[in-house]
């Protein structure tokens, strides 16, 4: 199971109110999204897909992870209408962001245009990878395009106090 941390600055009580970064996110044919939680988010996903079960759902949520494109059986002449590809286009990684002007806190999905570190990629880029991701880079609460999501403030100056580092921390929980 996943380990919870806190990303806080070092120095004073600023805090972002995440544990990993943000989560898996899926839209239904509504256009409506939903967070999948951990540990099974494969049957909210495969749910919102049109397909409540899925027989097979080991295999395709394995090839997800690996990030190919189609199942060794699909037909990939351009007309695929597999679960595969349903599902691939609709899921997305909302990430956990604060605003560095009004520190308002909120979750964008932000795609390719997240900058992340090797050691941050796992979820995000597992599921961002090729797509630019959802909503514009903007602080709902001000308007502010200067926001950043939590991984990419991690080691620089915290937007609250200017001198602290902005860091991940272990929680010691898991879930």
């Amino acid at each position: 199971m996943p380990d919870l941390s806190d990303y806080k600055c070092d120095t004073c009580d600023f805090c972002a109110e995440s544990h990993w970064g943000g989560h898996l996110i899926v839209v239904n044919d509504s256009g409506d999204r939903s967070g999948c939680a951990h540990p099974s988010e494969h049957n909210t996903i495969f749910r919102q897909a049109g397909r409540p079960y899925y027989k097979d759902a080991g295999r395709l949520w394995t090839a997800l992870g690996e990030g190919t494109d189609h199942p060794p059986d699909c037909n990939k002449d351009g007309t695929c209408t597999c679960l595969h590809a349903r599902v691939r286009e609709r899921i997305g990684w909302a990430s956990d962001c604060v605003c560095q002007d009004c520190l308002a806190q909120c979750q964008l999905d932000l795609g390719d245009n997240e900058e992340i570190t090797r050691d941050q990629w796992e979820w995000r880029q597992l599921y961002a990878k090729g797509r630019p991701g959802w909503d514009e880079r903007k602080c709902p609460a001000c308007g502010s395009a200067n926001v950043r999501s939590v991984t990419e403030m991690l080691g620089k100056p915290c937007p609250k106090c200017g001198t602290g580092t902005f860091v991940k921390v272990g929680s010691g929980n898991v879930c």
